[in-house]
């Protein structure tokens, strides 16, 4: 199992969207995908829970956890083939002030997520924020990718992220690695952005990766489908581009 975290500490930047698509180029090559929805805003859970569920209904993750109950009661069925998800709920804006200062709840999540064993990959969706639940996440995982977007605020985020997976891996993780920087929802007309691309590409070097994802209204009309490009639009050229990052991080 691979246990993959997508995050940024500047809100924005569109890691919902390249979790999401992500993937779906997973499940299109034949890996069974298990998606964690750890942000309060539970945008993943919308996109991608069963018909007529709601946050209300529960147990969500922080139910489960709180209760510790095993995450393979709220595992829950997704549209797509091969593609489930664990809910998020809008109580994981307790989770902070009420689990913050148990030290167990690290291992439980972990241990949780590794008892899913039919699984091949998980992606983790975390908050724009360095809260309880993106320590969870980048606990847990072996790797982490990092949306980025053109301008200077995700340099930021970066600096923010980075100084956390530091104490992270000192502390309680040392094999968490980086799978690189991605930019995301990039224009095609990009003059307004192109020296900060040039800036980031200087300061960083081969951390920020060579693919670049494309702002297009092909990512909105897949997700109101509930689905990921490559399945609502498996030959376009913005499906190509996630296939590029998943072989260019060789997940």
């Amino acid at each position: 199992m691979h246990i993959v975290t997508v995050g940024n500490l500047k809100g924005g930047v569109g890691k919902t969207t390249v979790l999401q698509n992500l993937a779906g180029v997973l499940v299109e090559r034949g890996e069974r995908v298990l998606l964690v929805d750890l942000d309060k805003q539970t945008n993943l859970t919308s996109t991608y829970a069963r018909p007529g569920y709601s946050t209300d209904d529960g147990p969500g993750i922080y139910q489960a956890l709180k209760q510790e109950i095993p995450f393979s009661k709220i595992v829950q069925e997704t549209a797509v083939k091969d593609m489930w998800m664990i809910p998020g709920e809008w109580d994981l804006i307790l989770a902070d002030k009420t689990m913050s200062n148990d030290p167990n709840v690290y291992y439980q999540f972990r241990d949780a997520l590794r008892e899913l064993a039919d699984f091949d990959y998980v992606l983790i969706d975390t908050p724009p924020d360095l809260r309880l639940e993106t320590q969870l996440a980048l606990f847990a995982s072996g790797s982490y990718l990092v949306p980025i977007d053109g301008d200077e605020y995700s340099y930021k985020g970066i600096l923010m992220l980075e100084r956390e997976v530091e104490k992270l891996r000192k502390k309680l993780n040392p094999q968490l690695r980086c799978l690189g920087y991605v930019f995301n929802k990039i224009q095609t007309n990009r003059n307004l952005i192109e020296q900060n691309i040039r800036l980031y590409r200087e300061r960083f070097g081969d951390r920020i990766l060579k693919t670049e994802l494309r702002l297009s209204i092909q990512y909105g009309e897949a997700r109101t489908h509930g689905q990921p490009i490559a399945q609502h639009s498996p030959g376009s050229k913005w499906a190509e581009l996630y296939r590029e990052l998943a072989r260019e991080i060789d997940l």
